[in-house]
Parts: C-alpha cells; sequence; structure tokens
C-alpha cells in the first residue's frame, strides 16, 4: 500500500497539516507550487475562471499509488484554484482518496461537495475533514488529531 499527501499551502497551514499526515502515514510528500503569486492567481481565477499554472518541477505519478490524500485550503468558499490545476492536469482514477481542507472561518460542507466533483467517479472517498488553522489554532491539539485521522480508515501501525 503506497501512500501519497498532495497538497497545495498558501499560508503555511496546509503544508502544516500535510507534513504530520505523511509523517504518520509513512507518506511521500508532495507540495503543489503554481507559477506567479498565489493570491493574484486566485484573483485571476475568480475573474476569468483561468486556473494557475503549475510549475513544472512537481514529479507526481498517481500510478504509483493506492491511496491519496488530498490537502487544499479554502478560499472564498471553494478549494483553492491550485489544487485545481493539479486535479486537471494529474487525474485521478480508481484510487482511495482522503480530503482535507483548512480555512480561516469560511469552510463548509459545500466545499467538501465541490471538491469531489474535481475528480473521477471511479476513486472512493474514505475520509474528509475540515479544520480551522490547524498551525493557529492549539496546534498540538491539531497535531495530535491529525496524527490519528486517517490511522483508522487505512491502518497503518
Amino acid at each position: 500500500m503506497k501512500i501519497a499527501v498532495v497538497y497545495y499551502s498558501y499560508s503555511g497551514n496546509t503544508d502544516f497539516a500535510a507534513a504530520e499526515i505523511a509523517k504518520v502515514l509513512n507518506a511521500d510528500k508532495f507540495r503543489i507550487e503554481t507559477e506567479g503569486s498565489g493570491f493574484l492567481n486566485f484573483l485571476r481565477y475568480k475573474i476569468t475562471k483561468k486556473l494557475p499554472k503549475l510549475r513544472d518541477d512537481l514529479e507526481f505519478n498517481a500510478d504509483a499509488y493506492d491511496k491519496i490524500v488530498l490537502a487544499a485550503p479554502v478560499w472564498a468558499w471553494d478549494v483553492a484554484p491550485a489544487m485545481k490545476s493539479f486535479l486537471k492536469k494529474y487525474p485521478l482514477k480508481n484510487k482511495e482518496i482522503a480530503l482535507l481542507l483548512c480555512h480561516g472561518g469560511g469552510a463548509s460542507e459545500k466545499t467538501l461537495t465541490k471538491f469531489k466533483t474535481l475528480f473521477d467517479d471511479s476513486n472512493k472517498v474514505v475520509a474528509e475533514k475540515i479544520m480551522v488553522n490547524p498551525m493557529k489554532f492549539q496546534p498540538s491539539r491539531s497535531l495530535s488529531f491529525i496524527g490519528t485521522w486517517l490511522e483508522d480508515v487505512w491502518q497503518t501501525t
């Protein structure tokens, strides 16, 4: 069973969570990077619906993984455009997927629902979680929660 943690982080909260998830699951970690500023990419996407271009240095092969954690921040009640670019460039098929959204107070179940529309129906979502600023609010509690969140689902211990 090979696991990948694929994430985009702008303020560091999603990076904080993704690092702990990768450590606990002994997973490979892939940080999504875009060309240009994340915030400017966000504004461009909101105005034109044009997704940001990913940097070329991400070496991700979906076929090498059975299970994938996708983690992204919520921006204006939507999944960050960088994650959308990733899922368009690297379509996932027949994977077990766990979804994590980090936000500063504006996420909802609707954002998770939107997230699930970004990948193929052949995938199975096995876990989903929304976290409020895991790095800022009670980081030790966040680490404890993150550390056990997927262990039961994927029985990695």
